[in-house]
């Protein structure tokens, strides 16, 4: 309430003590171009940058799919050479180092045939990833086998169909929106309406959608090929690689490290692509807008 009974609009400027105009406590100024000027992708881009748990796991994402796509280039006799042993291992070199502890030498420890656990928890989240991603079948060092791509195959053809009818009901709703009906009275093709609304409306609920679904798939892979069923050896993949650790628990030792690296990784990768699912879906929906 003000001195004359009235009521006073939020984030109203008051009177100081010096009798200068003050803002209300809470308010925040905006710069002009915040709301009237920003595209509906500058503002879902800004709404994304803010979400620091979404942002981060982008990031980590980033930087761990990097490295694993140049890994194999460390083997390199002229990389290897100013590198660290560790980091120059291959994936399928036998040694008589078998269930050696991580050490310096080999930073993840070595397995039941004492190959380095490291480079195969690389080469594993790299097949991991790929039949995640289902489609980026280039060869990038890895021999893709058959069974690679039937499972690919197979994961990628059940996978769609939820998103397909997701799509479907946000396209029916679009076509009966204002703008849509507005275009067509200006005389616009079918072409032009479906290119120039209906799809910039909807690739934000597919980027979203494929973002969730990817540790989904990565997760199923898993869990085929710990039954044995997915990834077989010498090819490896994180779930293959908890098999393996979980195949060597016994009562006198258990090898810690052949289960803890292989289980962190694809918690940290299936954790990162679930935070930056909900960020994007955060981001591309004006609800959540609070600029």
């Amino acid at each position: 309430m003000n001195s004359q009974g009235g009521s006073r609009e939020p984030g109203a400027k008051v009177l100081g003590p010096t009798g200068h105009a003050k803002p209300e406590p809470g308010f925040r100024p905006q710069s002009p171009d915040d709301r009237l000027h920003a595209s509906p992708k500058q503002r879902a881009w800004r709404r994304f940058r803010r979400n620091r748990l979404a942002a981060g796991s982008a990031l980590f994402l980033f930087a761990a799919g990097l490295l694993i796509l140049v890994w194999p280039m460390f083997r390199r006799p002229g990389i290897a050479a100013h590198l660290p042993r560790a980091m120059t291992w291959s994936p399928t070199a036998l040694s008589e180092e078998q269930f050696r502890a991580p050490s310096g030498e080999h930073w993840f420890g070595t397995d039941v045939h004492g190959r380095d656990l490291q480079s195969r928890v690389f080469y594993g989240a790299r097949v991991s990833l790929l039949v995640g991603v289902q489609g980026w079948l280039e060869d990038l060092s890895v021999n893709i086998s058959a069974r690679v791509l039937l499972i690919v195959a197979g994961l990628g053809a059940i996978s769609w169909l939820t998103l397909a009818r997701i799509v479907r009901g946000q396209v029916l709703s679009l076509r009966t929106r204002g703008f849509v009906y507005a275009s067509r009275a200006l005389g616009a093709s079918h072409a032009r309406i479906l290119l120039r609304h209906i799809l910039p409306n909807v690739y934000g609920i597919i980027i979203t959608y494929l973002t969730l679904t990817v540790p989904a798939i990565i997760l199923y892979e898993s869990f085929l090929s710990y039954l044995g069923l997915g990834i077989q050896p010498p090819q490896a993949s994180l779930g293959s690689l908890l098999a393996e650790g979980a195949a060597q628990i016994n009562p006198i030792r258990i090898y810690w490290w052949m289960i803890v690296h292989p289980g962190a990784t694809l918690a940290a990768t299936l954790l990162a692509l679930n935070f930056l699912g909900d960020g994007l879906r955060d981001a591309w929906d004006p609800r959540t807008e609070s600029e």
